[in-house]
């Protein structure tokens, strides 16, 4: 099969004769359609790898099911891939039921070969089967939009004004969770691309310049990674508010005295947040996706011969993008 392959850093090339998994009981071979580059792809592609060499990355993408070990899903069924697969037994499992908390976790695309390439073998307890007439474009997009669920259950919403830093596909996909359980929110980045999705997508957008301590916010989300935006989320979120924390520096994150005072003295609370748990939240994530038209956050689509190129003269050229979409059929 054809497949885009991990060595090492700055080492990824497509293959035309890569072996096809062989699935073990109780998984799937699943024809991929669509796969997107996630921002955590990036670093792996550029400076440090993966957990082993070679490999096949990706862990957002679609597809249609080839071969199922166990018959417990139908061959031609269309799903999306969710990719952590928990060991259940763990310490961490059975304290949080959570399966990004175990301590033994695989994770397709990043631990075990993922969604770059035209078959991929996942767990059949992971996939998830999209509703008739879904467009795969958007079923390799339920990932994302599973992390930004998670996020905004995270923070404890329930009601009241919200703002998010970072107009990446995180922030746009917490920010459009918001509006959907009711939240008035404002998007804020410092990119005016970024800012032309989010109103595309109908969101209130600012540029961080224009977000003054004048505003005051019940939940601040940080999707950025950037200090400046924890630091501004602490002066405009609001007494005993909350603050949840999804984007990740590649430096330290470090506050000034005088701004650790206000986290104290409003007493907010500090929310870190990864990974997703989609268990009982299913007929959400369809009812989610059947109310809004995400198809703007896709800026590119490319074959999986052009992903090298585009890596080189979108991504690391710092390029103007938001989800990078591979068309395994193209």
């Amino acid at each position: 099969m054809k497949a885009l392959v991990l060595y090492g850093p700055n080492d990824y090339r497509v293959e035309e004769s890569w072996p096809t998994p062989r699935p073990p009981e109780g998984w799937a071979l699943v024809k991929v359609a669509y796969a997107g580059i996630c921002g955590s792809d990036i670093p792996r592609f550029f400076a440090t790898g993966s957990y082993h060499s070679p490999m096949i990355i990706g862990h957002e993408f679609s597809g249609v099911v080839a071969k199922s070990t166990s018959g417990g899903i139908a061959e031609g069924t269309p799903v999306a891939v969710l990719p952590i697969i928990p060991c259940g037994t763990c310490e961490g499992c059975r304290a949080t039921g959570q399966p990004f908390h175990c301590a033994h976790y695989q994770f397709i695309g990043s631990r075990n070969d993922g969604g770059f390439a035209e078959y991929c073998a996942v767990k059949e307890e992971n996939l998830f089967p999209l509703a008739e007439g879904q467009d795969l474009k958007v079923g390799a997009m339920i990932e994302l939009f599973a992390v930004g669920l998670h996020v905004v259950r995270r923070s404890g919403f329930k009601n009241g004004r919200s703002v998010v830093f970072g107009a990446g596909p995180i922030g746009l996909a917490c920010a459009q969770w918001l509006t959907y359980l009711g939240s008035e929110v404002t998007v804020v980045d410092v990119r005016d691309y970024s800012l032309s999705i989010a109103k595309s997508l109908g969101l209130n957008a600012v540029a961080f310049s224009e977000l003054g301590e004048d505003k005051r916010f019940d939940f601040a989300y940080e999707a950025s990674g950037a200090s400046a935006a924890l630091t501004r989320a602490v002066l405009v979120t609001q007494d005993l508010g909350a603050i949840t924390v999804v984007g990740r520096n590649a430096g330290d994150t470090v506050f000034s005295s005088a701004v650790f005072e206000k986290l104290m003295r409003k007493e907010l609370t500090l929310n870190g947040c990864w990974g997703y748990n989609l268990s009982g939240e299913e007929a959400l994530m369809r009812s989610f996706l059947a109310s809004r038209d995400v198809h703007s956050m896709i800026s590119h689509i490319i074959p999986l011969n052009r992903v090298p190129e585009t890596l080189e003269t979108v991504v690391r050229a710092k390029g103007e993008y938001c989800k990078i979409m591979i068309d395994m059929g193209a």
